[in-house]
């Protein structure tokens, strides 16, 4: 792969709601058209996995590319891993959950299927399906493990300040829930360091500012994204109390819109030749 001289940028010049669909619309479009132009690895199925930590707007984005490839007629399906997650300490035993109900399945040309977490009762309850189809989005702080990670056509990172996911996450679940905030912060740091997820990514897209935050108190929304220089393969080579990621919505599971408004989302780059 040949690093250009600049990122594409896909940061809107100016905020508001325009702009910031537009720079939504553009960070997906290249998410998506990076993994089309790669052979699935999930048997036929091109796999897409989110990750990052709570509050940087995951699932917004993820929802978007399922919402997209839908309306194309392409089949999809999203999973999002705050139903796999065995309560608030349990970001780890997640991805065995991943890789044994969901992932390695369909690279071996079976149906998936996982076991929603009840978060109010404390334990696994019903299955949920995961039929091959020609993508899956997987969401979640964790998806992108290196126990997983050689199925998916795209690695997303998604990040923002900490301060920021921080105040996006305590606005929507309140300030009961900031000592499991605290505690799931931990987990996610030492579990991003181990993995080493980040540097691992195809795709970085930083949602820090916003035109509400302090840098856009001058009318511009700036951005800070790059991409891996790993991240080449051409198309020829082989219902619960709060949730432990802030992007999911304040509403029972099952719900498909994201946490994260879709002004937060104000750049994403990736380098040509990917």
């Amino acid at each position: 792969m040949t690093l250009a001289d600049e990122p594409a940028d896909a940061s809107p010049d100016t905020p508001g709601d325009d702009a910031s669909e537009a720079s939504l619309d553009r960070a997906v479009a290249q998410a998506i058209e990076l993994a089309a132009s790669r052979h699935p690895r999930g048997g036929h199925t091109r796999i897409v996995a989110v990750d990052g930590p709570s509050g940087s707007g995951k699932t917004t984005l993820a929802q978007r590319v399922a919402d997209t490839l839908s309306a194309r007629g392409e089949p999809v399906q999203i999973v999002h891993l705050d139903d796999l997650y065995p309560g608030w300490g349990g970001l780890a035993e997640a991805v065995p959950r991943l890789a044994e109900w969901v992932v390695e399945p369909l690279a071996q040309g079976r149906d998936g299927a996982y076991r929603r977490y009840d978060w109010g009762r404390e334990e696994y309850a019903e299955w949920h399906p995961v039929p091959g189809a020609d993508w899956l989005v997987v969401e979640g702080v964790g998806c992108g493990a290196r126990a997983v990670a050689s199925h998916y056509a795209l690695l997303w990172w998604v990040e923002a300040e900490r301060a920021e996911r921080m105040r996006r996450g305590l606005e929507r679940d309140g300030e009961t829930y900031a000592p499991h905030w605290q505690r799931w912060a931990e987990q996610e740091e030492a579990f991003f360091a181990r993995e080493g997820t980040r540097d691992r990514a195809d795709l970085i897209t930083d949602t820090t500012t916003s035109p509400e935050g302090p840098d856009a108190s001058d009318g511009t929304v700036s951005s800070d994204s790059t991409v891996s220089s790993d991240s080449t393969d051409s198309p020829d080579s082989t219902d619960r109390p709060g949730a432990p990621d802030p992007d999911r919505p304040s509403e029972p599971h099952g719900a498909q819109n994201g946490g994260m408004e879709p002004a937060d989302l104000m750049a994403s780059r990736h380098r040509d030749g990917a």
